[in-house]
């Protein structure tokens, strides 16, 4: 059997039997985060806080945990959000619904593009903004 390939970090150094490390030790043990396991990201109550915070603003970009999301329109029902899936880059334009809870749930309308359609897409933008002020 293969060695165990996932490190835990060393909460318990040699210094704890002097008075120091037991100062340090209790000091940690005040600290309610300290037990909380590492996962890489924010905890769901600061996306929703900042979800929130940032639902306002078209335009501005706040942090979710898929990526990084733009309200398309002020009320956060339609979302630009640049994510990454499967290794690759995407930017996903869709509408959102309330579910039951009252929080927000990607709907089925919408498209993802990748980075090669999305810069296709952007070298357009003077031509679709034409055709809009022809029609």
């Amino acid at each position: 059997m293969s060695a165990n390939k996932y490190k835990t970090p060393a909460f318990v150094t040699s210094s704890d039997d002097d008075e120091a490390g037991l100062a340090a030790a209790a000091a940690a043990d005040a600290d309610p985060d300290r037990h909380a396991l590492p996962t890489g990201k924010p905890p769901k109550e600061d996306l929703r806080s900042t979800a929130a915070a940032g639902a306002g603003a078209a335009g501005t970009g706040f942090k979710t945990s898929d990526g990084i999301a733009f309200n398309l329109i002020p009320n956060g029902k339609r979302r630009i959000t640049v994510r990454r899936f499967s290794g690759k880059k995407y930017v996903d334009i869709r509408e959102f619904y309330d579910d039951d809870s009252g929080e927000l749930k990607p709907g089925k309308k919408g498209i993802m593009l990748n980075e090669e359609q999305f810069t296709a897409l952007l070298g357009m933008a003077d031509n679709i903004r034409n055709a809009l002020q022809k029609i």
